[in-house]
C-alpha cells in the first residue's frame, strides 16, 4: 500500500516539474486568415522555461491511418528551420494590458527570454489577431509572457476545413523536457460553430507524443470527439466571446507531510472554492476533517494532531473538483500546540507530558510561566498576535514552537 502512494506521489511531483497547456481555443471566431490568428493556446510553466525552448505544430491527419504531416517546416518555434517564428504584436499587447485588473501585466517574450517558474504564457496561432481574449479574470499573477506565430497565412493553423471524420491534432514541445510534451487530439466536431475551446487536463496529456487515431477515447489518450471525452473537455463561447484567460478548473491539488505539519498546494484554483482536509484511520472510510480557508495563491501548512491518512479535497459550486494523493502521518506523541494558529489562543496536546512552560511575546518578554500539572487549556485566552512557547518534558526535553492566536 506504502508503494502504491509513494508511487502517486511520484507522479504528482513529476507533473509538477512540467509545463503544460491549460486551454486551447481551436475555432475562433473569424473566417479564414483572421480565424486562424483568432486562436490561442494558454500555458503555465512551474519552472524556468525559455521561450525558445517552446515549440507547437498543427499537423493534420488526412484519414485516421497516413501518418502526421509532421516535419520541422511544419512547427513554430525560435529557430531549427520551422515554419514560423515567435513574434510580437504590439497592438494586441497594449489591448490585453487595457483590460488587465490588478497585478497582472502582459509582456512580449522576446527571443531569449526565460519565463520565470510559476508564469501564464499566451501564445497566438498567427499575428494578425483582430479578436482579443477578455482577459479581466487573471488577476495578481505578475507578468504574463505573450507571443505570436509568425504566420498570417491560410485560414487557420487548426485546420477548419479538416472532414469531421480525420483527427486534428496540437503537438506541444518543451525542447530538453521531452517527457512533459502534449498532444491534443479532436475531431468529430461540426463545422458551423465558431467560438470552441478545449480545457486541458494535465494529468491525462503530459508525456504523450501519440495520441488516440480511430479508437474511442482511452485512459492513456488526451483526446476529444463529438461522442465523448477523456482528460478534456470543451465549451462554446455564446455570441462567439473568447474564453476569458483566468478562468480555470482546478487542475490538481498536492500534499506533502513535513514532521508534524501537512504542506498543501493546489494550482488553478478560482476565487471562491473551499479546501477540505479529510482523514482516514484504522482502515475506515476518510471522513472531513477540517476545512482550510486561504486566500490565492492557495498555499501553506496544517499542523497535523493525530496518526492517520490524510489527502486534500477542492470542492466547488459544482461538487468535488479535486482530490490529491493520500500521505500518512506517524504521531511522535510529542507535546504540540493545536490547532495552531487558532483564535483564542490553541489546546496543548500531550499536556501531561509537560513538567514546565514558558510564553514569550514577539519581543521576548516572559508573558506567562506555569508549572505541573498542566492543563491542555493553559494557552487559551491570549490575545490576538504571535508568541513563542517554551515547553520541558519530564525526562528534561527543551521544545520550543512558535504560536500564532488568530482574531
Amino acid at each position: 500500500m506504502r508503494a502504491f502512494w509513494l508511487g502517486l506521489l511520484l507522479g504528482t511531483a513529476l507533473r509538477a516539474q512540467c509545463p503544460y497547456v491549460r486551454y486551447i481555443l481551436f475555432d475562433a471566431c473569424g473566417s479564414g486568415t483572421e480565424e486562424g490568428c483568432n486562436e490561442h493556446l494558454l500555458l503555465y510553466t512551474p519552472v524556468d522555461l525559455n521561450i525558445d525552448n517552446i515549440a507547437i505544430s498543427f499537423p493534420i491527419r488526412p484519414n485516421n491511418t497516413n501518418p502526421d504531416n509532421d516535419s520541422p517546416t511544419e512547427w513554430v518555434c525560435n529557430g531549427g528551420g520551422c515554419a514560423a517564428s515567435w513574434v510580437n504584436n504590439a497592438t494586441v499587447i497594449s489591448t490585453l494590458n487595457t483590460n488587465a485588473c490588478t497585478g497582472t501585466n502582459y509582456t512580449y517574450a522576446v527571443s531569449g527570454t526565460t519565463i520565470p517558474a510559476g508564469s501564464w504564457v499566451l501564445l497566438f496561432v498567427g499575428s494578425c489577431t483582430t479578436e482579443i481574449p477578455n482577459s479581466s479574470n487573471l488577476c495578481g499573477v505578475g507578468t504574463v509572457y505573450v507571443a505570436f506565430a509568425s504566420n498570417t497565412q491560410g485560414s487557420g493553423r487548426y485546420g477548419n476545413t479538416v472532414p469531421e471524420t480525420s483527427n486534428r491534432r496540437t503537438r506541444i514541445a518543451f525542447i530538453g523536457m521531452p517527457a512533459c510534451s502534449m498532444t491534443v487530439n479532436y475531431r468529430g466536431l461540426s463545422s458551423s460553430v465558431d467560438g470552441r475551446y478545449m480545457l486541458i487536463d494535465p494529468t491525462v496529456c503530459i508525456g504523450l507524443t501519440e495520441g488516440q487515431h480511430n479508437t474511442p477515447p482511452s485512459t492513456s489518450a488526451c483526446y476529444y470527439s463529438s461522442s465523448g471525452s477523456n482528460g478534456v473537455s470543451m465549451g462554446v463561447q455564446a455570441g462567439c466571446a473568447l474564453p476569458s484567460v483566468g478562468v480555470l478548473p482546478v487542475i490538481w491539488a498536492e500534499v506533502r507531510v513535513e514532521g508534524a505539519h501537512l504542506l498543501w498546494r493546489v494550482e488553478g484554483q478560482e476565487v471562491g472554492q473551499r479546501l477540505a482536509l479529510e482523514r482516514q484511520e484504522g482502515g475506515g472510510s476518510f471522513s472531513g476533517w477540517v476545512q482550510i480557508a486561504s486566500d490565492l495563491p492557495w498555499q501553506g501548512r496544517y499542523e497535523l494532531p493525530w496518526s492517520g491518512l490524510y489527502r486534500l479535497v477542492v470542492e466547488g459550486v459544482q461538487g468535488r473538483l479535486a482530490t490529491s494523493p493520500v500521505v500518512e502521518y506517524h504521531d511522535q506523541t510529542l507535546p504540540r500546540l493545536y490547532p495552531n494558529p487558532a483564535p483564542g489562543g490553541p489546546y496543548l496536546y500531550q499536556a501531561g507530558a509537560v513538567a514546565r512552560l514558558t510564553v514569550y511575546n514577539s519581543q521576548g518578554q516572559v508573558l506567562r510561566g506555569v508549572a505541573a500539572p498542566i492543563e491542555r487549556e493553559v494557552l487559551r485566552g491570549l490575545p490576538p498576535g504571535m508568541y513563542w512557547v517554551e515547553l520541558y518534558t519530564w525526562d528534561g526535553l527543551r521544545l520550543t514552537q512558535t504560536l500564532w492566536v488568530s482574531p
